[in-house]
Order: structure tokens, then C-alpha cells, then sequence
């Protein structure tokens, strides 16, 4: 069964693995400018879906960003049951 948990697992182990893929892609050359820019997006994209779930489950939050600005934004939002809408169009 989907569960916030169970997303946000998988998209942070698709993360670390884009993240490899992108040492791999310049140590090996190939076209790193370009493919490293399109990882980022991707990396982006991610980021942003995280943020979904960390406004509704602030309790997800990896440690290392658990004292931050970020995380104390996403308590309130859980709080408030509002989450802010993405600034992309």
C-alpha cells in the first residue's frame, strides 16, 4: 500500500542514485554540462514532491534538516493543514 513513509523512501533513494549517476557521468565524460543540468531537474522535481510530503508529515524530515528554517516552515504548514502551492507554473 502507498503511504507518505513509503514515497518519500523511494524518492530519496532515487535521489542518492541520480546523484551517483551524475559522479559516473563525469568521470566517464560523457556530456556531463547537459546531462549533469538534466539530473538537476530531475533532482528538483524530487525536491519539491519532498516537500508535498514533509508538509503533511514534518515527522519525515531527514535529521540533517530537522533545526532549520525548512523544517520549522513545514511544521506550520502541517500545523495550519494548508500546504503552500508550488511556485511553478
Amino acid at each position: 500500500m502507498a503511504t507518505l513513509k513509503s514515497l518519500n523512501g523511494l524518492l530519496t533513494k532515487a535521489s542518492r542514485s541520480l546523484d551517483e549517476a551524475a559522479s559516473q557521468i563525469k568521470s566517464l565524460g560523457l556530456q556531463p554540462r547537459k546531462n549533469i543540468r538534466n539530473i538537476a531537474e530531475i533532482l528538483v522535481a524530487i525536491f519539491e514532491i519532498q516537500g508535498q510530503i514533509h508538509a503533511k508529515r514534518p515527522d519525515l524530515i531527514p535529521s540533517f534538516l530537522r533545526n532549520t528554517d525548512y523544517a520549522r516552515k513545514m511544521k506550520r504548514v502541517a500545523l495550519s493543514g494548508k500546504p503552500k502551492s508550488s511556485k511553478r507554473a
